[in-house]
């Protein structure tokens, strides 16, 4: 749970410095940061497009069972 927690953390860190890279330059920057976020969401639309046949279809991940 560390090691997920810490790699989002980094991962968030990573997409914000980057967005704040593209904002600096006062030329084109809403093109950039404009840019910037259609491919964040076409990435998230990728990933949830192939994880949901694997769950959904081919129940490749289950729960772990219960604790008792």
């Amino acid at each position: 749970i560390l090691a997920a927690v810490c790699a989002l953390g980094i991962q968030a860190y990573l997409r914000t410095s980057m967005a704040g890279m593209l904002r600096e330059g006062a030329e084109g920057s809403e093109s950039r940061l404009f840019w910037c976020g259609v491919f964040t969401q076409l990435g998230s639309f990728v990933g949830a497009v192939l994880i949901f046949p694997l769950v959904s279809v081919y129940h490749l991940f289950q729960s772990a069972p219960q604790c008792r």
